[in-house]
């Protein structure tokens, strides 16, 4: 009996592929454990080819690990899962979480979780990036190397404020842009440009195609003030009841310069949970509409604009 690897090269939940069992010449009981602990066990029947296919494993370990938005280790993030057929461990694995895969990692070999990692920040706002075991962040000015620090604990996911102003208190006014990365500079994960900051900025904070948060900054933020409510006679009078807020909210972009700040904000219409930080508080929203201008050709000329309401309909921004 022949089984192929689910997992032969990628370290992420989406990337598990079914399992193909050849020449099977009895029932297989299958297993899935995580930590130790049994999440799946079926029993399969090989087919007239004598082969067995496990499907759907990918979804199944994908919902076992989840991330949080909050800074730290993610405690949920990864874990060790092992494949048993028929009592007999064949394949132990560490996993890490993955709602959808990455077209730009398709060797699943990335450590910073972002589908986008180069873009532009601003000092002062939350950056935050989630990273696997330790990685190293550089302040840089053409040409050379200003200030550098460590992030991230080796053998765990973390995610952190990368925010320059917090990483560089003393330092971050005299660099162009942050470069997070490996110890010996090659194969740098991220690249984001300094920008300064002006007062209509806006950040997002929201769990990404990894299920791990991340955050972009907005230029500005505009909003359609509406209500909704039901009107009935009561004693004689019309009175409206009911009342609560409908009103949209619209992110803007402004120009981009990097094609990875596009699929950032793409990533965050995909999210289960996402987060807008107002009058420095972390207010649930709900994604409704997106409108974007791509320009392949000339891509600073690219602009996205997203539509939001507020979790809560009795509450406004």
């Amino acid at each position: 009996m022949t089984i192929s690897d689910p997992l032969n090269h990628s370290k992420f939940a989406a990337d598990v592929q079914d399992i193909l069992i050849s020449d099977a010449e009895q029932s297989v009981a299958f297993e899935l454990l995580k930590g130790g602990r049994t999440i799946l066990s079926e029993t399969y029947n090989y087919d007239a080819d004598n082969q067995i296919r496990i499907t759907g494993l990918a979804q199944v370990i994908a919902q076992s690990l989840y991330g949080e938005l909050a800074t730290g280790t993610q405690d949920h993030a990864d874990d060790t899962f092992e494949f048993r057929f028929n009592n007999e461990t064949k394949f132990r694995k560490s996993i890490c979480a993955m709602r959808l895969q990455n077209p730009r990692d398709p060797d699943g070999i990335k450590e910073v979780l972002a589908a986008g990692a180069d873009g532009v920040c601003y000092p002062g706002e939350p950056l935050l990036v989630t990273v696997i075991d330790t990685k190293l962040v550089r302040l840089n000015a053409p040409g050379r190397v200003i200030a550098t620090t460590h992030i991230g604990s080796s053998g765990t996911v973390s995610t952190i404020d990368c925010d320059p102003a917090k990483l560089f208190p003393s330092a971050y006014d005299r660099g162009t842009y942050i470069n997070i990365g490996n110890d010996d500079g090659m194969a740098d994960d991220i690249e984001r440009r300094l920008l300064p900051p002006c007062s209509d900025l806006v950040t997002v904070r929201f769990l990404n195609r990894y299920d791990m948060p991340e955050s972009l900054t907005a230029r500005y933020m505009t909003e359609k003030p509406t209500t909704q409510d039901d009107v009935s006679v009561m004693y004689g009078r019309r009175v409206r009841f009911g009342v609560k807020s409908a009103t949209e909210y619209t992110l803007a972009s402004g120009r981009m310069r990097f094609d990875d700040q596009f699929d950032t904000w793409q990533d965050l219409l995909t999210s289960r949970k996402a987060q807008i930080r107002w009058q420095g508080k972390w207010i649930d929203i709900i994604i409704t509409k997106s409108n974007y201008t791509r320009q392949r050709r000339q891509f600073h000329s690219s602009q996205v604009e997203i539509a939001f309401q507020t979790a809560n309909p009795y509450m406004t921004l």
